[in-house]
């Protein structure tokens, strides 16, 4: 989770828990980033919920594009070192590949202090896009666009803006690794710890017991694409379900010409401490 170790982010953390930009309310972001064959071929545990008695439970939601939906939970934490906390989540998840668990999906959070957090992620589009992200406070709106040169920009209802700086420059993205080895010799706690990141392990525990069935996208609006030699498997139409979505604020399901979306279950989370929920494990 290099973000949550970057100066823009930590600065942006600080303004937010000084009331700067007002009480969060939404925080959405998107992720498509197609992913080849090869990616779901490269291990025995890619794409997987479970190897024999261990779960595996990957996903975008839990791998690639896990970094931003932590870093929703970590920007709102009451101190430098901590995360908000999950409350409930609901999710919509699918499958364009023959794999065990979901290659796409949307999901509503809600956190413990009442904040929507929106999450789109897919490895099945043909473009590339993001992370772009919009958090909706009371008196400003941050924005982040993936590749822009501003990085993280807070537009506030008065006119004025603040410049955050980009997490994804080389400077910011080795931040943690140095962070860590002064760590170890001082002794001192990092920016992110575990327990900092649990908040993305529970609510994707969530999302997987929101959907007991991940549904398959229709055969019909799946395409095989080679580019550059590479093979990849597409959705036709996704990409403008899930940016109507990202503007709206809703899920696929709560639009009404989507004859594929299929709602998930609301989990409850507060006191979320097994997975999954409904059995007991002897760790």
């Amino acid at each position: 989770y290099q973000w949550s170790f970057s100066p823009a982010i930590l600065e942006l953390k600080k303004d937010i828990q000084a009331g700067l930009l007002g009480q969060p309310r939404c925080l959405k972001t998107k992720v498509f980033w197609p992913r080849t064959d090869g990616y779901y071929g490269r291990n025995q545990w890619a794409g997987r919920q479970k190897i024999a008695d261990r779960w595996v439970l990957d996903s975008p939601v839990n791998n690639a594009t896990s970094h931003y939906l932590n870093n929703a939970f970590f920007i709102l934490g009451s101190g430098l070192g901590t995360s908000t906390n999950p409350s409930s989540v609901q999710a919509e998840l699918y499958r364009a590949r023959e794999i065990e668990n979901y290659d796409t999906a949307a999901l509503r959070c809600m956190t413990e202090d009442g904040v929507e957090i929106l999450f789109f992620t897919t490895h099945s589009t043909q473009e590339t896009i993001g992370p772009i992200i919009e958090y909706k406070f009371d008196d400003a709106v941050v924005t982040f666009e993936s590749g822009s040169d501003t990085g993280f920009v807070a537009r506030f209802i008065n006119g004025h803006e603040k410049e955050y700086g980009n997490p994804d420059c080389k400077e910011d993205y080795w931040w943690k690794i140095w962070e860590s080895v002064d760590a170890v010799l001082s002794g001192g706690a990092v920016a992110c710890g575990v327990a900092d990141s649990l908040a993305q392990t529970v609510c994707m525990n969530g999302v997987q017991e929101s959907v007991k069935e991940i549904s398959i996208f229709p055969e019909q609006l799946i395409q095989n694409i080679t580019q550059d030699k590479y093979n990849y498997r597409c959705v036709d139409g996704l990409l403008e379900v899930f940016e109507r979505c990202y503007e709206l604020g809703v899920l696929p399901a709560e639009l009404t010409d989507i004859p594929w979306a299929r709602s998930g279950a609301i989990v409850d989370l507060l006191g979320y401490n097994n997975f999954p929920s409904w059995e007991n494990y002897d760790f």
